[in-house]
């Protein structure tokens, strides 16, 4: 076939079946120059085995597409930030989870997080509420453990829950948003409750870093700013329980709460992994 007046000259080439045949040079430019960058996942190493990397790359004899780069490079951490999980806790680790009974228990039955199973088991063994009490609820979002105690409390009893992040509301819930650990915070809260409490209760846990003793002592350390408000806060006789994860500081904890109240215990509901550090101190009797 040849190519006529007015019309593009046609070159030799070869088809997709690899057989000779002629390519129409215009339409080829156009597929090329239309193709642009595209995403490539490549493998990286890491202290912990393999990940997914992704590089922008661009066919040869592209034109410049660095303000597309930047923008599609900034979206692409954003995304990938979001999505960052711990590596420990990985898609295996989530699908187990979602496998675990305790965690189906806690969904089907509408409560925020499976460990508000953990902290019905506590109450069903040591009956920690009671019906008209005032409850304090420390690093309390995404909120199970205040659905549990304005359940148990009955219409007479009151739930104030604190919290840095956000929290959707809860029927009968009194939520308020800040840093616990600020003296304006704990200033703000023993206004809401207007009087001692029966209950003081913290879920509070660290970002964790990976680094175990590290982590471990940040734990603890919230624990004692919980405890030094519970001291402060309870009626005589009232009830402390704390989330700590067991480590060399462990025993000094056990000891500065038996300091003030007439009963301790370390406490592992059954719905906490065994293979898990965490611990619940359950202090009743405050002095």
């Amino acid at each position: 076939m040849e190519s006529g007046p007015g019309l593009p000259r046609l070159v030799s080439g070869r088809t997709r079946s690899g057989r000779p045949g002629r390519r129409h040079p215009e339409r080829n430019r156009t597929r090329r120059m239309t193709r642009g960058p595209v995403l490539r996942r490549t493998l990286r190493s890491s202290q912990n085995g393999y990940g997914s990397s992704y590089i922008i790359a661009f066919p040869r004899g592209e034109r410049n597409y660095s303000p597309l780069v930047n923008m599609l490079s900034r979206r692409w951490k954003g995304f990938m930030e979001r999505r960052r999980f711990v590596p420990a806790m990985g898609k295996a680790w989530i699908k187990a989870r979602k496998h675990d009974r305790f965690y189906r228990a806690a969904k089907k039955q509408e409560y925020r997080s499976r460990a508000a199973i953990k902290l019905s088991q506590i109450d069903l063994r040591y009956g920690v509420f009671h019906d008209g009490d005032l409850v304090v609820d420390l690093g309390a979002a995404p909120g199970g453990w205040s659905q549990i105690a304005r359940e148990r409390i009955g219409a007479k009893g009151r739930v104030v829950a604190v919290d840095l992040a956000r929290m959707a509301p809860i029927e009968g819930v009194e939520v308020l948003r800040g840093d616990f650990t600020r003296s304006e915070v704990q200033a703000t809260l023993f206004e809401a409750i207007r009087r001692p409490a029966d209950i003081v209760m913290s879920d509070m846990a660290p970002k964790l870093s990976g680094n175990r003793t590290l982590d471990v002592a940040r734990t603890l350390d919230l624990a004692d700013h919980a405890l030094s408000f519970a001291v402060r806060a309870l009626r005589p006789g009232g009830t402390f329980l704390a989330k700590v994860f067991q480590g060399d500081d462990y025993p000094g904890f056990l000891r500065r709460v038996a300091e003030r109240f007439d009963g301790v215990k370390g406490v592992k509901p059954t719905a906490s992994s065994a293979t898990s550090a965490e611990i619940y101190v359950l202090a009743m009797g405050r002095r």
